[in-house]
């Protein structure tokens, strides 16, 4: 038999402490401060514009045509020939048996006379004038005006910092 033989290493390990020590010494400051704050208000004035607006009748003219007539009486007159006639007494006489008698008579003379006949024309004359017609339109009459308001206005009041003491910390 032959024998073999193998060298095998067994590995072993273990944690070593080894305690170093040293002192440290570590501080820490700081200071603080506290404001107080407030808000307190104040009443401010200020001029502002205020629209208003109110109704009213604005007057709207305008011409229009209008005709104006009126009767004008003229007189016409034409000249026409007329028949006048008026009576005529005339004494006739007879002999009548160795006596003349006389006596009157009464004719109708005529004669051709020219007369002016007139009459009465009435005549429209017209003519157009322009006459102005108003009328009252509403209308919005609007102003801006100043006016004094009132208004409170926020502001921060800050009062004196309030000094906190230090805070130390020592480590060792």
């Amino acid at each position: 038999n032959d024998r073999k033989c193998d060298t095998v290493f067994n590995k072993k390990c273990k944690t070593v402490y080894d305690n170093k020590c040293k002192t440290v010494s570590d501080t820490e400051c700081s200071t603080t401060s506290k404001r107080k704050c407030k808000t307190e208000y104040s009443t401010v004035e200020e001029t502002v514009l205020k629209k208003e607006c109110k109704q009213v009748g604005e007057e709207v003219c305008q011409k229009e045509p209008h005709d104006e007539c009126k009767d004008v009486t003229t007189k016409q007159c034409s000249t026409v020939t007329e028949e006048q006639c008026h009576p005529v007494t005339k004494e006739v006489c007879e002999k009548v048996h160795y006596t003349v008698k006389c006596r009157d008579v009464t004719t109708q003379e005529c004669n051709q006379v020219p007369k002016e006949h007139c009459f009465d024309v009435v005549d429209r004359q017209c003519h157009t004038k322009y006459v102005e017609k108003c009328r009252s339109r509403p209308k919005m009459d609007c102003q801006e005006l100043p006016e004094v308001v009132q208004r409170q206005v926020p502001h921060e009041v800050v009062d004196e910092p309030e000094r906190v003491a230090m805070k130390f910390q020592v480590r060792l």
